[in-house]
């Protein structure tokens, strides 16, 4: 199943927002953009009033470091910076709003036997 989601705004009221959320916490993302499966899909207009994801937070993380350079050529005018990204790993337990996929098992497949041919 597919559940986009409206990302939070990039300015939060908090100085801290990793401290917030602790993991192994479960949390409800309510503001659903669009629902779909293998037989129908629904996009809200525009997030889906009764569609919610359930999820649990197993790790906060920093992403891959990023540098920026800055260079003024014949000035001798070089900056460098980085910038790590805060990321929170989210695990989805649940999705309402649409109907659950029946479990499908796979077939096993049959083991072809091998030919010896003597010479």
């Amino acid at each position: 199943m597919v559940a986009p989601l409206v990302t939070p705004p990039p300015v939060t009221p908090c100085t801290n927002c990793r401290t917030e959320i602790e993991s192994v916490s479960e949390v409800v993302l309510n503001k659903v953009l669009m629902l779909g499966s293998q037989t129908q899909t629904i996009i809200g207009r525009p997030i889906l009033p009764d569609a919610a994801v359930h999820a649990v937070v197993e790790e906060h993380a920093l992403d891959a470091k990023v540098i920026i350079f800055k260079k003024k050529r014949r000035k001798n005018y070089r900056r460098t910076n980085g910038h790590r990204q805060e990321l929170t790993k989210l695990r989805i337990t649940d999705i309402q709003g649409i109907e659950k996929p029946e479990k499908i098992t796979p077939l096993k497949k049959e083991k072809k036997e091998k030919m010896v041919v003597e010479a």
